[in-house]
């Protein structure tokens, strides 16, 4: 499948966002377009901490906090944390995952795994909300992945995308 140098998302007739496919996949301005591209984690959250100096900004759900790329807002500013769930490696909590360059770690518990065509998605407990992953079918099979099993999700900075 091809697609153009730009995408048009619409909504009721109107047109929500207009942009190149890395635009809209991957930097969406508004949470209709993130949903409707298929970005399954977003999450509610406000800017707890900014660091200018280090190119990055800390951002407090209520059960996590994430750390992505510095963008220009303020201190309590109420936003959208977005996660592709191919973005994020799973792995289980009893493994040596000492070597890592993410700078973000959650800690859950696998509450389902499901075929979501030739990828895996484990659906993800952390802290009350739920975070969605993909995975092939061997890197769930392998460990041996199941429901109930303590995992940690990593995933970089780079790889969450704020909608302010």
């Amino acid at each position: 499948m091809a697609l153009g140098d730009r995408i048009a998302v619409m909504n009721n007739g109107m047109i929500e966002e207009v942009g190149t496919h890395e635009k809209i996949f991957y930097k969406p301005e508004k949470e209709f377009v993130a949903r409707f591209i298929g970005m399954k984690n977003i999450f509610e959250g406000k800017i707890a901490a900014l660091d200018e100096d280090n190119g990055v900004l800390q951002i407090s759900t209520g059960n996590f906090d994430l750390t992505t790329v510095f963008v220009p807002s303020s201190v309590g500013t109420r936003v959208k944390a977005c996660v592709r769930p191919e973005e994020i490696i799973l792995t289980k909590s009893d493994r040596n995952t000492s070597v890592r360059s993410a700078r973000n770690e959650i800690a859950g518990r696998i509450v389902s795994i499901s075929q979501n065509g030739p990828l895996m998605r484990v659906l993800v407990d952390v802290g009350g909300d739920e975070m969605s992953v993909d995975v092939t079918r061997l890197a769930a099979r392998d460990p041996g992945l199941n429901r109930g099993d303590r995992v940690l999700l990593t995933f970089k900075a780079t790889s969450v995308h704020v909608i302010l």
